[in-house]
């Protein structure tokens, strides 16, 4: 089945950001690249890995999984979202749902994984959800370019 005319949307702002995420000039201030904004900070910078894999996951499912809009996204008193597989775009936020099958957390997620201290949680299937926010970059008029975060 083909993707909607507001799906196909969602997916090229998607591919702009994970772009820019991965490959964006870090030293100047064209493109919010996570190396650019986490990268200058020793407290942060521990994170870039598990980072990285996150917006490469992204990248890598943004145009495999199905889309679903919901404006409430995020938003408390608004309907819960299904925990199935796929993309939820809600505007300012966005969730990725992935199917975990037992024992294969370490091969999709590895810094993600790496976080969870406990080896039967790691092998037990599941959903893995990654969320994103997107967010303005630059300041009044020049508030113009969208990173994700």
């Amino acid at each position: 089945m083909a993707d909607s005319m507001q799906a196909v949307a969602i997916r090229s702002v998607i591919a702009s950001l994970t772009d820019a995420a991965m490959c964006g000039d870090w030293q100047g201030s064209d493109a919010a690249s996570v190396l650019r904004v986490m990268g200058r900070s020793p407290l942060q910078a521990r994170d870039v890995p598990v980072t990285m894999e996150m917006v490469a996951l992204l990248q890598h499912f943004a145009t495999r999984l199905d889309v679903r809009d919901v404006p409430g996204l995020g938003v408390e008193g608004q309907e819960d979202v299904e925990l199935a597989p796929g993309i939820v775009w809600g505007g300012s936020k966005l969730l990725v749902l992935l199917d975990v099958p037992a024992g294969a957390f370490d091969g999709i997620a590895y810094w993600v994984a790496d976080s969870l201290p406990s080896a039967k949680i790691k092998a037990m299937p599941g959903v893995l959800a990654l969320p994103f926010t997107i967010e303005s970059t630059g300041e009044g008029d020049e508030a113009q370019g969208r990173a994700l975060s």
